[in-house]
């Protein structure tokens, strides 16, 4: 088992090292701090786990990279820098409920826990789902559920409201979760008034979580504006929840989780400090820097529907 645990560290270093190399080719930067240290790390990589240890614990100590590591998120918990695209997501809902007017009729699809309800509850805020997840309670992304109240329990493309019944219709993280996501498009459409607001997020990568109700990932931006477009809506926002190094520092801490939760086989602690700690905190505080939307966990959506259907969109929208 260790020697499988060693063949797994060598492989990811050595796609962190394709990815590093990448990012630089692509914004012809050179980051020496962080290049020197990536470099030596691949060199012993071949090696064991006490060859890679020391190159780590060296390259950690000095004052240099120790100034680095500081300079990127100072000393926010890990946890908060991994969980980035969960945060900014609850930050961006947050933020446009605030800018919904007081009694607007707001449609929360797939809303399961109801976890944004608090946020509208200066407006009349409905929730729909299925509500027959149950929880995971194998593989990686084990998790319990309780529904909140939800008002219409049927299928997301079957809602059974009037067209045109809300002035906001809110969908965060559920079109990966269902059989039909063009048909779910739709139907969000149908249920909002024109000029009505339509918030959405989905990821572009993502592991399998929720099973078995786990159908889709890579939603681009062209899905969206393809298909909102034949739907009669715009798109108004299309923000990236983080680019490559994030997305990377990201799974880093996840690599590091799985091995550590392996009893029987953990590595030295430099190795988990590197890829639970170090190696994370250094890849998000780059991500600025070294931006590459190519690979970003997903993004935030924001559509407008138009007060009348683009005449050479409505054969579209018949068929699909």
């Amino acid at each position: 088992m260790k020697n499988i645990i060693n063949r797994a560290l060598v492989s990811l270093f050595h796609v962190l090292g394709f990815i590093v190399g990448r990012v630089a080719m692509l914004t012809r930067v050179n980051d020496e701090v962080l290049a020197g240290f990536l470099a030596r790390l691949f060199v012993h990589a071949e090696r064991n786990d006490a060859s890679i240890a020391a190159v780590v614990g060296a390259a950690t100590s000095s004052a240099v990279l120790i100034d680095n590591v500081n300079a990127f998120d100072g000393h926010e918990d890990v946890s908060a820098i991994i969980n980035f695209s969960a945060k900014w997501r609850d930050e961006w809902v947050i933020r446009k409920a605030s800018e919904i007017p007081n009694g607007a009729l707001v449609l929360d699809a797939g809303a399961g826990e109801c976890q944004y309800r608090k946020y509208f509850g200066h407006t009349n805020y409905s929730a729909q789902d299925f509500a027959g997840y149950e929880g995971t309670s194998d593989g990686l992304q084990k998790e319990q559920w309780n529904y909140g109240k939800i008002d219409y329990v049927c299928d997301i493309t079957s809602i059974p409201v009037p067209d045109e019944s809300f002035d906001v219709v809110l969908c965060t993280e559920v079109l990966e979760h269902v059989p039909d996501p063009i048909a779910t498009l739709k139907e969000l459409t149908r249920v909002l008034r024109p000029g009505g607001r339509l918030l959405l997020s989905a990821p572009l990568g993502c592991g399998l979580h929720q099973q078995p109700y786990h159908y889709y990932g890579g939603f681009t931006p062209y899905f969206y504006k393809d298909y909102l477009s034949r739907f009669g809506a715009e798109v108004t926002e299309m923000t990236p929840l983080g680019g490559l190094l994030r997305h990377v520092a990201q799974e880093c801490h996840r690599v590091g989780r799985v091995i550590s939760e392996n009893k029987a086989n953990v590595p030295e602690k430099s190795i988990l400090d590197l890829m639970m700690n170090w190696l994370p905190r250094v890849l998000s505080g780059l991500d600025d820097k070294y931006f590459v939307e190519e690979f970003t966990v997903g993004y935030l959506v924001e559509a407008r529907k138009l007060e009348r259907a683009p005449e050479n969109n409505l054969s579209s929208i018949a068929e699909a």
